[in-house]
């Protein structure tokens, strides 16, 4: 049985948790979680039946298999070279930390140097494996454009201090994908996923904020001297976290899963 460990304690982590042990009983084990606040983490290991911790070192003192982060980017930016470093193989959620290309090379660096391995989860996507496919043709082209709710939006950097109209609808950002992601550092991670997948670091990201809406839509176009293609996703927002998808959370479960099965999707 695999071993997991778990950054960060909030909503997605719980839908993690309670559905990993249901869906894949046997496979995988959570003994460890952390929190920089000792009492939410605790209540979550009670849960659980598994050890809490505030800091990193005790939790990699556990060996996990996996290390999951669900707390943010700058969790990804803080561990990720140590968990990696450690021999576990990391899993982080927030994938806009990657963005910056000197940080992502440092993790493949620690990755390599360890024998361990960064796994990218899809998030709030789909459609990586094509991403990959216009990569290896060379001089893929991405767009992609993210439209959300103006409240899931609120306190972005990008944004300066102001609210998004509650009543238009407003184009609040166009510009490059590590622009977008320092911009709307909490609502762009499939920007940043979908620009390593297609390793097409110069796409262009569009930020649209459309009152009412009841979800979170990924539009995502993709094209080189061979194929075009156009992809559409809307899910759900996290109730607690509307700057997030809970199937942020489900494509984890979804990865793992391939891990072990015995027929594997690409």
């Amino acid at each position: 049985m695999k071993t997991i460990a778990l950054i960060g304690c909030g909503a997605l982590s719980h839908i993690f948790a309670r559905n990993l042990l249901r869906i894949l009983p046997g496979e995988f084990r959570i003994t460890g979680v952390m929190a920089r606040h000792a009492g939410s983490a605790e209540s979550f290991a009670e849960t659980l039946d598994c050890r809490f911790f505030t800091e990193i070192d005790p939790l990699l003192a556990l060996k996990p298999d996996f290390v999951i982060e669900f707390a943010g980017g700058a969790a990804v930016r803080e561990y990720g070279e140590a968990v990696l470093r450690s021999g576990a193989n990391f899993i982080p959620a927030s994938v806009g930390a990657l963005a910056d290309p000197e940080f992502f090379n440092t993790l493949k660096t620690a990755a390599k140097e360890s024998g361990s391995k960064l796994f990218i989860p899809s998030g709030a996507i789909g459609g990586l494996d094509l991403m990959q496919v216009y990569a290896l043709k060379g001089d893929a082209r991405v767009e992609i454009e993210d439209v959300k709710a103006p409240r899931s939006l609120e306190g972005a950097p990008g944004l300066k201090g102001r609210i998004p109209s509650a009543t238009a609808e407003e184009v609040l950002f166009t510009g490059t994908v590590r622009d977008a992601i320092a911009a709307f550092p909490k609502n762009v991670n499939v920007a940043v996923t979908a620009s390593i997948a297609a390793e097409a670091p110069n796409a262009q990201v569009t930020v649209r904020s459309v009152p009412g809406l009841r979800e979170n839509i990924h539009r995502i176009s993709l094209s080189n001297g061979l194929m075009h293609a156009e992809l559409s996703i809307a899910s759900k927002p996290d109730p607690a976290n509307p700057k997030s998808s809970t199937s942020a959370a489900w494509s984890v479960i979804a990865l793992l899963r391939n891990l072990v099965s015995d027929v594997v999707f690409f």
